[in-house]
């Protein structure tokens, strides 16, 4: 191509028509102020503050996005200011595609989201960013959300290729009863007891999962007037349609409740069930009583249920546990005692000037935030007993502290909470500069009352500090792409203050990892999840494997990690890696990824025989994945039902060894003991379902 066309292609680009969109970074900037301008010489408004803006081209194969500056009057397009992401984005016909879809692009401080309308999504081929590392998100109608992360547009131009969106995953099934005669009208909700559907006529049921909402979808239940409830367990990550069959419900038992309260209003009275499964309870149903009303009723099964009875005001709340243990009709009177509370909350010897407390109740059906002033709170409870509270307030650097109440229940009950005013500090720099790093740093503590997770992040002199209100034993973890992952412990003691932490970070060698299916293609849309030793049982999350099936694992040379690779389609690997020593050669690692087409049907039993509830630790070709892991593969499990089976989907052929787990501590212990312990229950898996038994011990 000689100058000539080189010249004409420059003036044809830049006298491109287009749209130009401009808004602030909490709007979608298609719905901001929006007007058809040519690339060549775009000119704005000023304004006082920086603004975001994307421009579309006519033919919508290219968008640019970029930062107006304060007082700026016009918006440069100059390809040599940008790195070009390419890409297609595809969808699923039977679901609508194509369809309207949402991108988000999230990099350092910046996030810019627009719409791209349907006719047009399927044009788009180049997005021009500004340089930096991004987030890439997309959303369409009865599609699954969509998440790239490390797009690294640091370079001119990033080949992302297809980006497919995978359709919603739809459960279907049949609900019968004893004799397998169809119910009608039986709801299908989610686990916070939101509707998913209901059964037709035959009982049969279809429903779309729409996994972008704020629930998981470990349980959907299925319940119907003078019946038991059924849960049926739903691999949260899952892309498949799921089919249960017939779903039978048994005949429930009638759980009478009066509810007594000091004067006539309405209330809403909801039951939920304990799951073990499961971090929240499952809403089973909610009734509401008139002025007049005293009954609601509820049919249930045996096993511990709470009952919540609810108010129009934030506070008027009653948790009351009910624990049915025969097969048999229960009633049982709630008596509503309104009462006052009032309290302090001091951050060491000074008050919070601004803070709040959010209250729960021991069973956590309910969690209501109450605001601190000047360090003090108050409000009208219905609540009785002992509660607990999540604390924050100014000088607490952010973090929040779970406390305990005394009893409380008289009129007026007093709570005076104090904090003490006990923190871990210290500077991220880099060892050869001594410069300050800016990053995140991950924290395990393990005090009084469990451990506790949490997260901060350096400031730009690189220093941090973290709240330790209770003493004990903090873990600190730093994984930054930079440098070499680093971690260290610290012990704090009642009588201490402050502690000091820093850390010196040092470049880290580079292990290049090529991810591949068995016929040598790559695998995308991989996270990487990195253990060490001994982080076996509590690995980092390290996720960002690049869209081509390559990953870059950074570490001390010489160390070894367990590394797990989950695609998001299912099945996974896991591969021992040990990093090359400094002046080593460095080769490319291939790690395979088997197909999903395996699943195991885990049945679970005492040691007579009967259904059990324990957790399950597995090893596969002879490393361990636990639950942490596997969890990511399989949805929230495993874990076993009131049934004592659990089914393990989408797995990877290969030899599989299955123990039960009664506590963290007994998983730990397995896993140091590399399970000997304990002999586990072994089977080899090829395609299809499998089965097993597995004996939980005594808890």
């Amino acid at each position: 191509m000689g100058p000539a066309w080189i010249t004409l292609f420059l003036l044809m680009a830049s006298s491109e028509k287009g749209r130009l969109c401009i808004g602030a970074p909490e709007i979608v900037l298609s719905e901001g102020l929006c007007s058809e301008t040519a690339r060549r010489a775009i000119v704005v408004t000023p304004a006082g503050s920086e603004r975001l803006f994307i421009w579309t081209g006519k033919n919508q194969e290219d968008v640019f996005t970029g930062t107006i500056p304060p007082k700026a009057t016009s918006v440069s397009l100059e390809p040599d200011a940008y790195s070009v992401i390419e890409l297609s984005i595809d969808g699923d016909p039977a679901r609508g595609w194509p369809a309207d879809t949402t991108l988000a692009l999230r990099g350092g401080k910046q996030s810019w989201r627009w719409v791209v309308p349907a006719q047009d999504v399927v044009r788009l081929r180049r997005i021009h960013v500004p340089r930096a590392r991004y987030v890439m998100g997309l959303n369409a109608n009865r599609h699954q959300p969509f998440t790239r992360r490390a797009v690294e547009a640091i370079v001119p131009r990033v080949p992302l290729g297809e980006l497919r969106l995978e359709p919603l995953p739809i459960v279907r099934g049949t609900v019968v009863d004893a004799d397998d005669k169809p119910l009608a009208e039986a709801a299908v909700t989610f686990e916070d007891g939101s509707l998913c559907t209901t059964s037709n006529e035959q009982g049969a049921f279809a429903c779309e999962l729409a996994m972008g909402e704020n629930r998981s979808l470990a349980v959907l239940v299925v319940t119907k007037s003078g019946y038991v409830s059924k849960e049926l367990l739903f691999p949260a990550r899952s892309t498949r349609d799921v089919d249960y069959g017939l779903v039978r419900l048994g005949v429930g038992h009638e759980l009478t409740l009066k509810i007594l309260r000091p004067e006539p209003r309405p209330v809403t009275v909801s039951l939920y069930r304990d799951y073990p499964v499961l971090t929240d309870h499952l809403l089973l149903r909610t009734v509401t009583l008139q002025e007049r009303e005293e009954v609601a009723t509820f049919d249930v099964d045996r096993g511990k249920h709470f009952v919540r009875v609810s108010g129009s005001a934030p506070l008027e709340q009653l948790e009351v546990p009910v624990n049915v243990v025969r097969a048999e009709d229960v009633e049982k009177t709630i008596e509503i005692e309104p009462y006052r509370l009032e309290g302090t909350v001091r951050f060491g010897e000074e008050l919070v000037a601004e803070g709040q407390v959010e209250l729960l109740p021991p069973g956590s059906t309910w969690r209501v935030p109450l605001p601190v002033r000047n360090g003090t709170f108050g409000a009208t409870l219905w609540q009785r007993g002992a509660l607990s509270a999540f604390v924050t307030g100014t000088g607490m650097g952010g973090e929040q502290d779970l406390v305990e109440s005394p009893e409380l229940g008289q009129d007026p009950s007093r709570w005076d909470i104090r904090i003490d005013k006990r923190m871990i500090a210290g500077r991220v720099y880099d060892a050869v500069t001594n410069k300050a790093v800016v990053t995140s740093i991950e924290v395990t503590a393990e005090v009084e009352g469990g451990p506790k997770h949490l997260s901060t992040r350096t400031k730009s002199d690189g220093t941090f500090q973290v709240l330790a209100p209770k003493p004990g034993t903090f873990n600190f973890r730093i994984s930054n792409q930079e440098y070499a992952p680093v971690s260290a412990d610290v012990s704090i003691a009642q009588d201490e203050r402050v502690k000091t932490l820093d850390f010196a970070l040092e470049p880290g060698v580079v292990q290049p990892i090529e991810i591949r299916t068995p016929s040598g293609s790559p695998v995308s849309n991989v996270s990487v999840l990195v253990g060490g030793q001994p982080g076996l049982v509590r690995p980092a999350f390290l996720i960002g494997a690049r869209t081509d099936g390559s990953y870059a694992l950074r570490g001390k040379p010489g160390a070894t990690h367990l590394v797990y690779f989950l695609p998001q389609q299912g099945s996974f690997a896991v591969a021992r890696v040990t990093l090359p020593r400094l002046g080593d050669p460095v080769r490319p690692l291939q790690v395979v990824i088997l197909p999903p087409s395996s699943s195991l049907r885990v049945r679970i039993v005492n040691e007579k025989g009967e259904p059990a509830q324990a957790d399950l630790l597995i090893r596969y070709n002879g490393e361990f994945v636990p639950r942490a892991i596997l969890r990511q593969v399989t949805g929230p499990l495993p874990g076993a039902g009131r049934d004592g089976e659990v089914v393990l989907p989408r797995l990877p052929a290969g030899a599989y060894e299955l123990w039960t787990v009664t506590a963290p501590q007994d998983e730990e212990s397995l896993i140091a003991g590399n399970g000997t312990l304990r002999q586990p229950v072994r089977v080899g898996l090829s395609s299809g379902e499998g089965s097993v038994t597995v004996v939980a011990p005594p808890r």
